[in-house]
């Protein structure tokens, strides 16, 4: 079966302040649900790129609003989402989760992007630092949109 071309579905650059979070929650929902992802997994996705987007936020902004990329990508039957900071740089190392018996209010955050999305990767962002976070799951079956 050939592989469809790489798809750019949204890019979105916002600062996480409530009202541009919402903003956001919106339109991903709004093009996920025009490329095929059902109600439930539209929640999940959303889910996911929220928690990850207050992570940036509370950790790498130190609670502070401050600029975030996102960008959804279709390939296929998957979906990728990634967001890019400019905050200080994280080591993947800072994405393992914290064993269950160690958590606290707020600490599951990890756990919870990690049980919804297929694969979960940091990278730097570039030479002048930032992160890149790429979140990939596959489009539920018989969801195959435009």
């Amino acid at each position: 079966m050939a592989t469809e071309p790489e798809k750019v579905l949204m890019e979105r650059r916002f600062h996480g302040t409530r009202e541009e979070m919402r903003q956001m929650r919106e339109a991903l929902r709004t093009v996920l649900a025009a490329n095929g992802a059902d109600t439930e997994q539209q929640q999940r996705v959303v889910l996911a790129v929220c928690e990850a987007c207050m992570n940036i936020v509370q950790h790498g902004y130190d609670g502070r609003p401050g600029p975030i990329g996102l960008t959804l990508r279709r390939r296929d039957d998957h979906l990728e989402v990634e967001l890019v900071d400019e905050a200080p740089t994280l080591s993947p190392l800072d994405l393992i989760p914290r064993q269950r018996e160690a958590l606290r209010p707020g600490g599951l955050g990890l756990h919870l992007i990690r049980s919804i999305m297929e694969r979960v990767e940091l990278e730097a962002a570039g030479a002048e630092g930032g992160n890149r976070l790429r979140m990939v799951t596959q489009l539920e079956h018989g969801a195959k949109g435009k």
